[in-house]
């Protein structure tokens, strides 16, 4: 059931018809803001300013430099938490966004120079600080109680969300994610599992001019190695990459040591498991080639997948939000890690938002901005609705 006048008293108009245009005026100004990871805080104060004249001020810092702020609501109902991560990956300094006209003659906002534009996450973070200005417009008194959690170095592995002291956060009963690349109408109730992987090939060495022939070339045992692996796109849930090479001390000298780092996804436990061992097959198939190398593949444990049923009724209330603001919606796996991930890990259902941007960690990231204001006035509207316990 959506909110009415009738069972939500003092919802009047100004918050169930709010535009929220100034979504995207509080997304531009925190675009210039660099939040490379670890180095959050300049962007952190922001938030707490504005929080705090919002008269928001349970707050609390950890060492990594996390934030939670606890938001009052209406009496009797269970805090959600919302979820924002204040890092972005580089090139994030000097980030300037421009307008680009759409087809359907909407707007859109990229970056203007050779930076990322930043949405991932910052666009998570002025959704928020819109939500709280509009429920604090209004009293607090009208909205659920909130928790909300704003992480640092989230792009580097998830570090602060490993890091958070859970008993900050530990009444929460549901979590929205609001960092979904894709599409407004798109919630991610599954993500993949993640191995980080490390190839290392031992050559022999020698000189490259005088007794080539009496080396062993690691760099071109690991080349074969890669180039036998599975690579890319191997399911529509599984993948690899190798992103980072290393091998030899000099142009003269054959090299004796290669290394590789990477990584591998696949949405449940056995198709990553299987993944890994096509790897070892491929490794085997090197190693008979060159007997005289030795060559190490070490896997380790990145994040646990998780699965969130798609019946929780919380899901149901935001998609019977999106139907009737008239926005196609739909449930669907992800293909990256996220805050949620941890979340769910520690026992607190959480599911990723669909914000309207895509093409992150790019130059061509894009932002969306109706659907980007459709989604923060549907996240004010589910947030004030008083049916679930």
């Amino acid at each position: 059931m959506l909110p009415t006048d009738s069972h939500t008293p003092g919802l009047d108009s100004r918050l169930r018809g709010n535009d929220n245009n100034n979504v995207i005026d509080r997304f531009k100004a925190l675009c210039p803001i660099a939040n490379p990871s670890g180095h959050e805080a300049n962007l952190r104060a922001i938030i707490q300013a504005e929080l705090t004249a919002l008269g928001l001020t349970d707050q609390r810092v950890d060492t990594i430099g996390n934030l939670v702020v606890r938001v009052p609501g209406r009496v009797g109902l269970s805090p959600w938490l919302l979820s924002a991560h204040m890092d972005s990956v580089p090139v994030c300094e000097g980030i300037v966004p421009r307008e680009v006209p759409q087809p359907d003659g909407t707007l859109a906002l990229m970056p203007a120079g050779e930076t990322i534009l930043g949405a991932d996450d910052k666009a998570g973070i002025a959704c928020i600080l819109t939500l709280m200005n509009t429920f604090a417009q209004q009293g607090f008194a009208h909205n659920r109680p909130l928790i909300l959690y704003f992480s640092v170095q989230e792009e580097i592995g998830l570090q602060g969300a490993k890091a958070l002291d859970w008993d900050w956060v530990s009444d929460a009963t549901w979590a929205w994610v609001l960092d979904g690349d894709g599409p407004v109408g798109d919630i991610y109730t599954a993500g993949p599992f993640q191995e980080a992987l490390k190839f290392e090939v031992k050559g022999k060495r020698a000189h490259a001019g005088i007794c080539p022939e009496q080396g062993l070339n690691a760099i071109r045992v690991l080349a074969e190695w890669l180039t036998t692996c599975p690579n890319g796109r191997l399911s529509p849930t599984g993948t690899t990459n190798v992103g980072k090479i290393f091998g030899g001390d000099a142009t003269n000298v054959v090299p004796d040591w290669a290394e590789a780092l990477g990584e591998a996804r696949g949405l449940t436990e056995p198709e990553l498991v299987s993944i890994v061992e096509s790897i070892q097959g491929a490794r085997e198939t090197v190693a008979q080639r060159y007997p005289d190398a030795g060559l190490t593949l070490t896997h380790t444990r990145k994040n646990a997948g998780f699965t969130v049923d798609h019946t929780h009724a919380e899901i149901a209330l935001l998609q019977q939000v999106f139907t009737t603001t008239g926005i196609a919606n739909g449930c669907k796996p992800m293909a990256i890690g996220s805050d949620a991930h941890i979340l769910n890990a520690r026992g607190l259902p959480a599911v990723v938002v669909g914000m309207g941007f895509t093409r992150s960690h790019t130059r061509q990231e894009i932002l969306y901005c109706e659907p980007y204001r459709q989604l923060t006035q549907c996240m004010i509207t589910l947030l004030c609705d008083s049916t679930l316990p």
